[in-house]
């Protein structure tokens, strides 16, 4: 349950734990100490319901959460964390596929149109994925948002007999899947 907090929506948890859970859970409380870990995720997780709509389904929502992620910390403390098993599996976002700002098609209004096709790099795509399947290795690159262009640096990935999953809005474009094989 902790993997998916890590990995989804991560601008919010962020910033969940950088301003609420931080504070929360090195304030000192004077006589009173410091809040337990497990209220300081309740009070959390309260605020990520809340957040999401001030009804109740959104704050017992947020809550839930608060439940299966203390229970699975007090899980671990008395059983120990599971071993890891399975295929081990690397993730190609295709927004470090875009080609940068100035390539970018134009909606008629002016502004940039990000969800149009031709905003990624369709050839480098075919390639890394033309190499992943050849050879299980490829480098991809890696896409700087602030600066709206690809970085310098780049990211190796090697399979090791995992699996490889591609997301982005483009994922299932017909010029992408045409190179997974069909068996």
């Amino acid at each position: 349950f902790s993997g998916f907090w890590s990995r989804w929506h991560i601008s919010f948890s962020s910033w969940l734990q950088d301003y609420l859970f931080m504070p929360l859970a090195w304030a000192d409380l004077g006589c009173f100490g410091r809040l337990p870990t497990e209220l300081c995720v309740f009070c959390v997780f309260f605020a990520s319901g809340f957040w999401h709509g001030s009804t109740a389904p959104f704050i017992i929502w947020g809550l839930l959460q608060a439940v299966y992620r203390v229970g699975e910390e007090l899980l671990h403390r008395r059983f120990g964390k599971p071993k890891k098993r399975g295929t081990p599996a690397h993730v190609i976002s295709l927004d470090n596929f875009f080609k940068g700002a100035e390539f970018y098609p134009r909606l008629p209004d002016g502004t940039l149109d990000y969800e149009n096709p031709d905003t990624l790099d369709l050839p480098l795509i075919k390639q890394c994925l033309r190499e992943l399947s050849e050879t299980g290795k490829t480098t991809l690159p890696v896409y700087d948002f602030s600066a709206e262009k690809r970085s310098d640096e780049a990211e190796p990935i090697d399979l090791q007999g995992g699996v490889c999953l591609v997301e982005g809005i483009h994922a299932l474009n017909p010029e992408l899947t045409g190179l997974v094989p069909a068996e």
